[in-house]
Order: C-alpha cells, then sequence, then structure tokens
C-alpha cells in the first residue's frame, strides 16, 4: 500500500506541473549585458535540466580522474 501512495505522489509531482505548464506556458524575458532572450518557461527548464545533467557529468568524470591514482594504487597492493 505504501509502495503504491509513494509511485501515485511521485507521479503527481510529475504530472501536475507538466499540465500547468502546458495550459499556461509564460514567458521568460531575460535582459542581459543589452541582449534581449524571450523564450517560454518549458523552454528554459528543459536548458536548465541540460545544463546540470552536462555540468554534473564533467564533475563526476573530474572526480574519476583525479581519484584513479588512488584506486589504482589501493588495487595494486
Amino acid at each position: 500500500m505504501i509502495k503504491i501512495l509513494k509511485f501515485f505522489l511521485i507521479i503527481s509531482f510529475i504530472i501536475i506541473p507538466m499540465t500547468w505548464l502546458s495550459t499556461f506556458p509564460g514567458e521568460v524575458k531575460i535582459l542581459w549585458k543589452n541582449y534581449f532572450v524571450e523564450t517560454s518557461i518549458i523552454f528554459l527548464v528543459a536548458i536548465i535540466l541540460i545544463l546540470s545533467f552536462f555540468f554534473g557529468l564533467l564533475y563526476y568524470s573530474y572526480k574519476v580522474i583525479t581519484s584513479y591514482p588512488r584506486t589504482f594504487k589501493l588495487k595494486r597492493d
């Protein structure tokens, strides 16, 4: 019963904002260094998610590369 309720809440937290944004897409207007950007909220959220995934991947790659000598030494001993 708890698993079903948890699944329902997760789906609700995903579906409700998506339906609200599709009904009321909204506009975002950004003026940055005399450069004007006008877009929708959905596109802005998509760009933020893509950038956060990209930077997370870069951070993970950096951590793997910097910890490689230590893990190599531990496996060798």
